[in-house]
């Protein structure tokens, strides 16, 4: 029975599993092939006895070692997960495919044998590797997918989302709380093993009251999420799950300036970030490496880091000293250098270029918005573009759509925040989906709905809040950013600004800051704000049933606003932005829902 059909069940028996991956340090390893090593584990199935408790005890190429004396019993060695000094490496599909993914493992589970690929094909006894090993829970004993899930659930997940209607970026994910039983002492010593920031995922499963039980395949994926505080009490233990896209807030840039490196660089730059550079780029800040060479012959600058993209960067376009422009010689594409005249430059003035950053191994610019996202993911998150991570179809959907924008990073940032701009860019939202995957959705007003909510859906009648706050009158978009001077060219809509005041006696105006490089998009961008924000919009609120648990916000679905005996509003095209999922509790799913035809 697949989940499709079991979730329009009336009777059923729901099954939440929740899987954890517990960590374990991981030393001992064998060569397999150049550049890829692996362990074997072979294991007992009776609990084996040590000092600190009961525990799993594995034998291995150098010797045998008890584990995770924690008093826990695991699903026999499934592995999850993988992080290499504290990075996450992406699971390949295969012994193949691990040899072509940097920064990947591959667990054969038959076997039971875990293989890694270390970034730049490493030795990985020079790293600390925490393997995920994954502890099964559930609401009812269980034993599927090879594994048996301890009968621990007490507490009812309810997994929310959320996005304003006037902001575009990262969607918000409330990862709420996991109440576990522990009247057994089961999680007495959980904080002993490695488990904070440990990956937690939540699937959501039907059996039939006859005995038929779904396959793990076709189990919902609900959430994943990482442990982020952990509550320890006689009867339970409370679990604070936090939104997996925190692992998206590694700062770039990474590498800085040195002596070491660059022997001559000036006091003044030790320690400066090596900026990173995408698309066009305007009047950015260069650094000179040989400021305090004795009568140099030129001067070299070097304009962003390319240790982390061998093919260099597309062109330098002009050179700046003190904001005039000068010829400049000897540049280097591959290693985005450059030199001045001793008659140019003078040590300590400012100098900046326009360049184009970025290539791939076409030596095209990378500079479509997805891109760039794409290219950041993986360089510096080990997240590759790949169907396991991503929802490719919508990925590229997008992608054919996004803007060609310009990135310059002269100091660190979040990739979330790195994210949650181009997204503004773009009108668009980078969503994390129930399964895990990474998606980029651009609102679209004249998209068709996905999905006709009817009225003998709803559980509550219906209901829909005007927030005489949100709506804008008058619009300014920031493009073509001049980095050195940290000025924006402005466009300016306010084509509709009598009549939205006149309506609304009072002002609205925004400005938004975006990565956008020429007035035509900007232009464009300004106009699909206007189109959505002109007028106050209703936000529809209800709770349906659960055979509506794989909406996701921003799908865009028909709500009604009728009365059970006569017509009153819809269905009206809305976008949803909010969406609450009771798994076991009341088993309903709360939906908010933005107005988004006229």
């Amino acid at each position: 029975m697949d989940f499709t059909t079991a979730k329009e069940q009336k009777d059923s028996d729901k099954i939440i599993l929740v899987e954890v991956d517990i960590g374990r340090f991981q030393q001992e390893w064998l060569n397999y092939c150049a550049g890829i090593w692996y362990y074997r584990f072979n294991t007992f199935k009776q609990d084996q006895e040590h000092s600190f408790g009961y525990g799993n005890f594995c034998f291995g190429s150098f010797g045998s070692s008890g584990t995770f004396d924690s008093g826990i019993k695991f699903i026999p060695f499934d592995i999850k997960s993988c992080f290499v000094d504290g990075e996450e490496y992406s699971e390949a599909s295969s012994i193949v495919n691990l040899i072509a993914t940097n920064k990947s493992w591959y667990y054969d589970r038959g076997e039971t044998e875990f293989y890694i690929h270390i970034d730049k094909f490493e030795d990985p006894r020079l790293h600390k590797i925490i393997l995920g090993i994954t502890l099964g829970l559930s609401n009812k004993a269980k034993y599927i997918n090879n594994g048996y899930y301890e009968p621990k659930i007490k507490g009812h997940p309810v997994i929310s989302k959320t996005k304003d209607p006037l902001e575009f970026g990262i969607i918000r994910f409330d990862g709420g709380s996991l109440t576990l039983n522990n009247e057994d002492g089961f999680f007495d010593n959980f904080t002993d093993i490695v488990v904070f920031g440990q990956p937690a995922r939540i699937l959501y499963g039907i059996d039939d009251l006859d005995g038929t039980e779904m396959a793990y395949s076709d189990y919902k994926k609900i959430s994943k999420s990482y442990i982020e505080t952990i509550n320890i009490k006689w009867l339970e233990c409370l679990l604070g799950l936090v939104d997996y896209r925190k692992l998206l807030s590694r700062k770039i840039p990474i590498n800085v300036y040195d002596k070491t490196t660059y022997p001559y660089l000036a006091d003044r730059n030790i320690g400066k970030s090596i900026s990173l550079g995408w698309g066009t780029i305007y009047n950015a800040p260069v650094i000179c490496i040989n400021d305090e060479e004795s009568s140099p012959s030129n001067y070299s600058f070097k304009i962003c880091d390319v240790s982390d993209h061998s093919y260099g960067i597309k062109a330098i376009d002009q050179v700046y000293v003190g904001d005039v422009k000068v010829n400049h010689s000897n540049g280097n594409l591959t290693g985005a250098t450059f030199t001045l005249s001793t008659t140019d430059y003078k040590p300590g003035q400012k100098v900046t270029c326009d360049y184009r950053g970025y290539v791939n191994e076409s030596s095209e610019l990378i500079d479509n918005s997805l891109d760039i996202l794409e290219d950041i993911l993986y360089t510096y998150l080990a997240i590759p573009y790949n169907s396991e991570y991503f929802n490719q179809t919508e990925w590229d959907e997008a992608k054919s759509k996004a803007f060609d924008i310009g990135l310059f990073l002269e100091k660190p940032e979040k990739i979330t925040e790195i994210i949650e701009k181009t997204a503004l860019s773009n009108f668009g939202n980078f969503i994390i989906l129930d399964d895990g995957r990474y998606t980029f959705r651009i609102l679209d007003r004249t998209a068709s709905a996905s999905k006709t909510v009817l009225l003998n859906e709803y559980f509550d009648e219906p209901e829909i809040d005007f927030d005489g706050k949100k709506f804008i009158s008058k619009i300014r978009i920031g493009y073509a950013r001049d980095y050195g001077n940290n000025e924006y060219r402005w466009y300016q809509d306010d084509s509709l600004e009598d009549r939205i005041v006149a309506e609304y006696k009072k002002h609205s105006d925004r400005d938004f800051e975006t990565y956008l490089t020429n007035e035509a998009d900007a232009k464009t961008l300004a106009e699909k704000f206007m189109d959505l924000m002109k007028k106050v919009r209703g936000t529809i609120k209800t709770r349906t049933g659960i055979q509506n648990i794989e909406f996701e916000v921003s799908d865009v679905v028909n709500l009604t606003l009728d009365r059970r005996d006569r017509t009153w509003k819809g269905p009206l095209k809305t976008e949803i932005i909010g969406l609450k999922k009771d798994l076991l509790g009341t088993g309903k799913v709360s939906i908010e829902g933005l107005v988004i035809e006229d």
